[in-house]
């Protein structure tokens, strides 16, 4: 997947497990397990950014990494973020949607007047770069997308969004989507890059790994 982006310093969005930079090394890595991120650079190795890095096994989301909000969106209606739906329980991160109503019957206008209360956890700080990074996630099986993603000026990586439960087409629960976006002049002008996968199990029946390679200024793997 190719994309071009403004600033190589972008914001984590979400649920982001494991950031790692390459860094000089004797050796290139060897091949890798399952699971494990691919083999760095000739000459590299892979090490972890600790502010980008989290199992999140403390009482509660460490306040020196996230912030339980994202600082330039609310949220897409007829939802909004809302920090008290933000936890940290039995070494997971969990993100919670609560709706105000039990149905949208008596909302006027149930696709833009907020009715949803939704979740989002972001990176304190703007630091991510060209790196490896991967977030062990399971999406709510709801109708709406658990996504991960990043961005900055003009540009965004978004390494996954998924459908937990969609009631247009069941197909799109297996469905991995992964898209990047270049906004070349301004917020209007969108270079998006879609591409999907067809997974073997649905995103909301079980954990799945999705990583992202952010190689360089034009390329993501």
């Amino acid at each position: 997947m190719l994309s071009l982006f403004s600033s190589p310093w972008l914001l984590v969005v979400l649920l982001l497990a494991t950031g790692a930079a390459a860094v000089s090394a004797a050796d290139e890595s060897a091949s890798p397990a399952a699971g494990s991120p691919p083999p760095a650079p000739a000459g590299y190795r892979w090490q972890a950014i600790p502010e980008l890095t989290d199992e999140f096994d403390g009482p509660a989301l460490d306040g020196t990494k996230w912030m339980p909000k994202c600082p330039y969106w609310k949220g897409r209606e007829p939802s909004q973020h809302d920090p008290a739906n933000v936890s940290v329980k039995d070494g997971l991160l969990l993100l919670r949607n609560t709706t105000r109503v039990t149905t949208p019957d008596g909302i006027k206008n149930p696709e833009k007047d907020v009715w949803v209360q939704a979740a989002c956890v972001a990176s304190l700080k703007p630091i991510a770069s060209y790196g490896y990074y991967a977030a062990r996630m399971k999406a709510s099986k709801l109708s709406m997308t658990s996504s991960f993603w990043f961005q900055g000026k003009h540009s965004e990586i978004d390494v996954v969004e998924e459908l937990g439960a969609s009631i247009e087409n069941p197909a799109n629960d297996k469905r991995m989507l992964m898209n990047t976006h270049f906004f070349s002049g301004g917020w209007n002008n969108d270079k998006a890059t879609p591409k999907s996968w067809q997974m073997p199990t649905g995103s909301a029946d079980t954990f799945h790994v999705y990583g992202a390679w952010w190689k360089d200024e034009n390329t993501v793997w």
